[in-house]
């Protein structure tokens, strides 16, 4: 397969049924938060569902070239041992892209996902995944309101074990059967089509002055995931004015079409929101690996 062509199937039936839909459910692991940055992909899961029955699977630890930083190891406790021998991307990308071609590409806070997968294609040379894509966490949003969202939570309220945690293949294990049981409960007011379960599981679009940044809004999401602590730069546009916080971000949420990040901010010593378009920089802060989970 030419890796160069295009990774999205363009022509799609507006009225498709979900058992007609190939899904890939992808889950990563990283050496970091930022593709911007330099981080890589290091661990790469998928399962591929039909009617709601898996079919296939792909999985591989990657080499980065780069070293994995010790407090990201910590979470998912993948050192540079274990993938110094495995293939680089650009090894499996025929494989991968082989194995998604004309299916729908579907993650848990898929823009975090997808901001490393779109890097590393990029890097080889290889046109961005340009399909629709179902984020599984804005899924879990709306049928499950009146809760925070990381994974292992909504598991634990469907009643799904969850034994290992930030690992590619478990993660994604855990969220294709969050993915079930949450079509489960809209089949009892009747399943909709492929293109309406996209509209309901898009990922999240502001309506503000300044777009936002996909890979912003996926660091700062799985920042509330594991806990971490964040530096951020930050403009207030009601006091024209430019800071920098600490912050330890609890939840993403929305007013008028605005999303704020709800978070302890270390600078005032209280909770304060903070519009997700007005952070215009964002970094671990010093504090962090005290905070990630076991």
């Amino acid at each position: 397969m030419d890796v160069r062509r295009g990774t999205g199937a363009r022509r799609i039936s507006m009225n498709t049924p979900l058992d007609n839909t190939t899904f890939v459910i992808l889950d990563t692991e990283t050496t970091g938060l930022s593709p911007r940055s330099g981080d890589r992909i290091c661990e790469i899961g998928a399962i591929k569902l039909r009617g709601g029955v898996e079919f296939g699977r792909f999985h591989s630890l990657l080499n980065p070239e780069r070293a994995i930083p010790p407090r990201v190891t910590a979470i998912h406790h993948i050192t540079d041992a274990m993938v110094a021998s495995a293939p680089r991307f650009r090894d499996l990308a025929a494989d991968w892209l082989g194995f998604v071609e004309g299916a729908t590409l579907a993650a848990y806070n898929a823009a975090f996902d997808l901001g490393f997968l779109n890097e590393e294609l990029r890097r080889i040379g290889a046109p961005p995944w340009d399909a629709p894509v179902l984020d599984i966490l804005v899924l879990a949003r709306r049928l499950l309101p009146g809760m925070r969202h990381p994974l292992w939570q909504v598991a634990q309220v469907l009643g799904i074990p969850f034994p290992v945690q930030h690992r590619a293949l478990a993660d994604v294990e855990v969220t294709t059967e969050v993915f079930r049981r949450l079509l489960a409960r809209m089949a009892e007011s009747g399943l909709p089509t492929r293109e309406e379960l996209l509209l309901l599981g898009a990922p999240r679009s502001v309506k503000a002055p300044r777009e936002v940044d996909p890979a912003l809004r996926g660091l700062v999401e799985q920042a509330i995931e594991f806990g971490l602590r964040l530096r951020i730069r930050y403009a207030s546009t009601a006091k024209r004015e430019l800071t920098e916080r600490v912050i330890d971000p609890k939840d993403i949420v929305e007013s008028h079409g605005t999303e704020y990040v709800v978070a302890h901010c270390h600078l005032r010593q209280d909770e304060r929101s903070f519009r997700l378009d007005g952070i215009l920089d964002v970094a671990i802060a010093d504090g962090t690996p005290d905070l990630f989970p076991g």
